[in-house]
């Protein structure tokens, strides 16, 4: 069942099949129902991750391509959501004032629900809230913050398929889609050299696994120049103390 949701609808599903179907195992074996589960090392299938926007390519589509898919690529790269949440976020939402954009991610509401976790406060960077006042400014009777040219909310999927066709004008790999920009999103959180908890908090995750799968291809280099970085005005600052 695994191969064939693998070759219908991508590694990414088949892996998340496995998933859910090893965690039932589990279950059964932790009520003393099965004596083991045959899925204890079931490992997930290559290639199912999105992979990320380079950072340049997202500077070039927040330049050039054109509204209203642009102001998504803003939104995404600045904010690190997936598309469904970004499409339906609205100005309600968004609290200018104090910079911080309320949102209850839909594939977690359940579980954020039942656990009595509230809505996730993501900060606004300068630069979103500066484009964010252009949008506003330009359709101040507007509910969605995003929205088509001709004014209607976007559905996940439209905007989806938007997006993926300006990839494939740009000659990109069309499999990143919106989904690419969470992934740089916290690649570059980490290489500005925050930590798991200050990543999950900023993307608003609750398992540091998941800052671990979408960090995996953070650049060394940088991470290592951030880590010097804040060592050397440490230890300039402790100098400075003992003065």
């Amino acid at each position: 069942m695994r191969d064939a949701i693998a070759h219908a609808r991508g590694p990414g599903a088949a892996t998340v099949f496995g998933q859910s179907v090893a965690a039932l195992f589990a279950w059964a074996v932790d009520r003393g129902r099965m004596a083991m589960s045959p899925l204890t090392r079931l490992r997930s299938l290559p290639g199912g991750h999105i992979p990320a926007w380079t950072e340049a390519d997202a500077r070039h589509a927040m330049q050039a391509w054109p509204e209203p898919v642009r102001r998504a690529v803003v939104l995404a790269y600045h904010l690190g959501q997936r598309k469904g949440d970004l499409s339906r976020l609205l100005w309600d939402a968004y609290d200018e004032a104090a910079g911080v954009i309320t949102l209850q991610p839909e594939k977690t509401r359940r579980y954020r629900e039942a656990a009595g976790k509230p809505p996730l406060r993501l900060i606004v960077p300068a630069a979103l809230a500066w484009e964010m006042r252009r949008w506003r400014a330009e359709a101040p009777t507007a509910t969605h913050i995003l929205t088509r040219a001709d004014g209607r909310e976007w559905t996940k999927m439209a905007l989806s398929t938007a997006v993926r066709a300006m990839l494939r004008a740009e000659g990109w790999p069309t499999k990143r889609g919106l989904h690419g920009l969470r992934r740089l999103r916290a690649q570059m959180l980490l290489e500005a050299g925050n930590g798991d908890g200050e990543i999950a908090a900023a993307q608003g995750w609750d398992s540091l696994r998941t800052v671990h799968l979408y960090t995996e291809g953070a650049d060394q280099e940088k991470m290592a120049r951030a880590a010097v970085g804040r060592l050397e005005k440490a230890a300039s600052k402790a100098v400075k103390n003992r003065r």
